[in-house]
């Protein structure tokens, strides 16, 4: 992960790709994926939501915006949507999701404070990011000031394994009952 200095250089923030945990409490670890490997967070945007993070003892949401080059996304860009509710260890958006279309590359949302003892998307925020097709990306920040994020690729991947495995319905995020 990368966020761009004011200078237009860039500096490193370390990010682990994927490693999900379940609400069932097992690990799924990443399989080999096509598509980007590494994302460049803009300046602005950087210094834009390390403010929100600061400044909210709530959940907030973002839209990304930006493109896809030679396996990299960059973002460049944030929009707000219509937030209809936030809690610290909720978010939740009006849909159809009311940011603009234009190099939408997906949504940020945060876990603030000690409402997350680790910054990993919670089986909610992969299942809401799999029944959003229309979205190539999901973002988390984390209270590290680093992002994590998650394709396509990677959720649907992480959705068949983990109905395959019986920890989760094929509609929804459950944790299986024993």
């Amino acid at each position: 992960m990368r966020a761009e200095t004011e200078q237009g250089g860039d500096m490193r923030i370390s990010s682990v790709l994927v490693v999900t945990v379940l609400a069932a409490g097992c690990a799924l670890h990443q399989s080999p994926r096509p598509g980007p490997r590494e994302a460049v967070i803009g300046y602005e945007v950087s210094k834009n939501l390390d403010f929100f993070y600061l400044h909210m003892n709530s959940e907030f949401a973002f839209c990304m915006h930006g493109k896809v080059k030679r396996g990299t996304v960059y973002v460049d860009r944030l929009s707000v949507p219509l937030i209809t509710e936030a809690t610290s260890t909720s978010v939740r958006l009006k849909m159809p999701l009311t940011c603009p279309q234009k190099d939408l590359l997906g949504v940020i949302h945060s876990h603030p404070g000690d409402a997350w003892e680790r910054c990993d998307f919670s089986g909610n925020d992969l299942n809401d990011f799999w029944h959003a097709t229309f979205l190539p990306f999901d973002f988390l920040y984390c209270p590290d000031k680093s992002v994590e994020w998650n394709d396509r690729y990677r959720v649907n991947d992480w959705h068949d394994r983990s109905v395959r495995a019986g920890l989760i319905k094929a509609d929804n995020v459950t944790a299986k009952k024993k």
